[in-house]
């Protein structure tokens, strides 16, 4: 979930008009908060096509009051935190035990049937439980751990800035005819007749279009900086109807931040808590965070400050979004009751072994109770063949019983990060290293630095492991396991990222 790359959030991406196919759009991520009548939306983009130069069109109810560069480490944080209840290898350390258990109970009651004791002995039974149970409290599991854009009649320019990668400009339209014009005016690819439907609703509605040219330096696959927006709207909405035109399906998750919990057609609740802002004390560190009342989930970002607020509600809702199902803007329902949520899945191996333990009690339960109530038939070898039906019965019903566990468990692709304590030394030695290079290099400049930092921390023994809350190299993005270089009056520091968002500073 971690590693899930963040794209963005509504819109569509429209090429340069020499490339003809339009951008496809593989997932998309984005935080809403929506608090006294206004809306803010992080949306990031992940861009899959040919070409240097791209339009990205933004429907909003109203015109922005605020747009301004959002940060990757953001999302990142939400989605490094915000994450389903991951059981596990390490929550199965009875699971030794339980085998040791379910072979003995196998082995008393075959024995008890198929030798005619003359006595069959519960209580030696449960002494051998109480054995087992003595020699295997200490045993060990088995798992292992840009350019310009011109104007025309029609189009009224409402504002118009340079954020980052993007020239931005907010607009409406008179008509769907007169923004064709205007994209073809600025040299990007105009609105099918499809397209030129949604955007007459859109118009007639009295929505207004931020459209953003994007210029980058290579083609394929790239992840522009995110954009924030804010804007006055009378409930959270989510556009979606020109994401359609992609005719692709994609991958949904929303971080709806509120006075309380939503839900959405074609999208399932993944997490939803309610967040209080507190002070967390580290060693000498102190900084402010938000912290789950139930599942006690902390973001600390410094972007986030801007967007929670004490007592708010956080929900996490994800799906499949099929083109047929983008036909309308999505719009959020209340929750009547509320109560804080957090799904839970396997990874895959502990899948297996959460299936193997549900096969194995239902083995074990079913062979102790066909030998208690069948016991005057055993002890007067009567019925044996009926006894082996029932048993092999017993065994089919039990891995059937298992295998059907296994299939319905939700399964996921785990990383693991390590302990706690394993995480905060290595925070401790990414903070000395950062120190002794500023040291060492007292004249680099802020890229110099950033490039030289980065190169340190990829190299350095245990530091040269993947970043354990995102994958891949360290680098240099204000995101979980990562570094921020700050250029400030002049000096140049090292920010050092927490799993929660917050940072620790380093000064030169």
């Amino acid at each position: 979930m971690a590693s899930a790359v963040p794209v963005f959030g509504d819109g569509c991406y429209l090429p340069h008009k020499n490339y003809l196919q339009i951008p496809t759009i593989p997932a998309q991520t984005a935080i809403i908060s929506y608090h006294d009548g206004q809306e803010t939306l992080v949306v990031q983009s992940l861009l899959d096509a040919e070409g240097q130069e791209f339009g990205w069109i933004i429907p909003v109810p109203a015109p922005p009051t605020e747009m301004r560069v959002g940060t990757a480490g953001l999302i990142k944080t939400f989605q490094v935190q915000l994450q389903p209840k991951i059981i596990t290898d390490r929550d199965f350390n009875g699971l030794s035990f339980l085998l040791i258990l379910v072979l003995v109970i196998t082995f008393w009651g075959l024995h008890a049937i198929y030798n005619k004791p003359g006595k069959v002995s519960f209580l030696s039974l449960l002494a051998w439980i109480c054995l087992i149970s003595i020699l295997a409290a200490g045993s060990i599991s088995l798992g292992v751990t840009g350019s310009r854009l011109s104007t025309l009649s029609g189009i009224h320019l409402e504002d118009r800035q340079t954020i980052g990668h993007y020239d931005v400009v907010t607009l409406r339209a008179t008509s769907a005819k007169v923004l064709n014009d205007w994209l073809e005016a600025n040299d990007l690819r105009t609105l099918d007749a499809t397209a030129q439907a949604i955007v007459e609703n859109y118009i007639h509605e009295g929505w207004s279009f931020v459209t953003a040219r994007l210029l980058r330096e290579n083609s394929g696959l790239s992840e522009p900086h995110p954009i924030v927006l804010t804007f006055p709207a009378q409930q959270p909405v989510y556009p979606m109807r020109l994401t359609a035109l992609t005719g692709h399906s994609v991958h949904l998750e929303l971080f709806l931040i509120g006075d309380r919990q939503w839900k959405c057609r074609n999208l399932t609740m993944q997490y939803s808590d309610q967040f209080s802002l507190q002070k967390q004390n580290d060693e000498s560190d102190s900084w402010p965070q938000f912290r789950g009342f139930t599942y006690h989930a902390t973001i600390g970002h410094s972007e986030a400050m801007t967007l929670l607020w004490q007592g708010c509600v956080v929900t996490k809702l994800v799906g499949d979004v099929k083109p047929k199902e983008m036909a309308a803007d999505y719009q959020f329902q209340s929750v009547t009751d509320g109560s804080p949520y957090q799904q839970v899945v396997f990874s895959k191996s502990s899948a297996l072994r959460e299936s193997f333990c549900v096969g194995s009690c239902a083995w074990s339960l079913g062979l102790l109770l066909t030998v208690g109530l069948y016991l005057k038939l055993i002890n007067g070898g009567e019925h044996r063949l009926f006894l082996t039906q029932a048993l092999l019965i017993l065994l089919v019903f039990s891995v059937a019983l298992s295998l059907e566990n296994y299939l319905v468990q939700e399964k996921i692709d785990v990383r693991d990060a390590g302990g706690r304590y394993l995480l905060r030394v290595r925070e401790r030695n990414m903070k000395e290293l950062a120190v002794s290079y500023l040291a060492k290099n007292p004249t680099d400049n802020a890229q110099n630095v950033a490039e030289g930092i980065k190169k340190l921390f990829n190299n350095s023994g245990a530091l040269a492991e993947p970043n354990p809350y995102l994958g891949g190299k360290v680098t240099n993005e204000d995101s979980p396991g990562n570094f921020e270089v700050i250029k400030r009056n002049g000096k140049v520091d090292v920010r050092i990222y927490r799993e929660d968002g917050s940072f620790i500073e380093v000064e030169r």
